[in-house]
């Protein structure tokens, strides 16, 4: 049944996409749909990495009053560049802690810039997501990893996006997520 509410409900941020990018892979590891699940993890992913490096970058521009909408690019490491080269100290952690003076009680924030590793994955997630994929791999459909060049099969991309899961996560924490004392 279709509500007649009359938006669509997609959270279209870098924990949104990396939430569903786990679903996927999850599905994937359970044999529930098999290897579709893998593809579109690895779209949902680069979505994700996408999204929270424009979410830096916006958030670095709006600071310089600088407007969002002049980012035209969507690869990762582009991004990531642009925004080094906006806030060069973007490239350090940090960490904030906040005490209550009354209480002494105490939370830990961190921030974690993107890195370049993850912004590169954003490239190799797109091999996947194109049917030249189909023609340069022919061993593809080997459930295991066949250990990469010249020949990689779905579980060398499984294990790709796997890792790229992990990477994001890391940069996608909740203040939940976080230290608390």
């Amino acid at each position: 049944m279709i509500s007649d509410y009359p938006f669509v409900r997609f959270k279209s941020g870098a924990r949104g996409f990396l939430e569903r990018a786990r679903e996927h892979m999850s599905a994937y590891r359970t044999g529930k749909d098999e290897v579709q699940r893998v593809f579109c993890a690895a779209l949902e992913l680069r979505f994700g990495i996408e999204a929270r490096v424009s979410e830096y970058l916006k958030a670095a521009m709006s600071d310089l009053g600088r407007d969002p909408a002049e980012l035209t690019d969507y690869v990762a490491t582009k991004l990531l560049k642009r925004l080094t080269e906006i806030e060069p100290t973007y490239q350090h952690p940090a960490v904030l802690r906040l005490t209550n003076e009354h209480s002494g009680r105490h939370t830990v924030l961190e921030f974690t810039p993107v890195t370049p590793q993850l912004a590169g994955l954003h490239g190799k997630l797109g091999e996947l997501l194109h049917y030249k994929f189909f023609l340069n791999n022919k061993h593809w459909q080997m459930k295991k990893p066949m250990g990469g060049e010249p020949h990689r099969s779905i579980g060398d991309f499984a294990t790709l996006v796997n890792d790229g899961i992990s990477q994001l996560a890391a940069h996608c924490l909740d203040i939940c997520d976080l230290r608390r004392s």
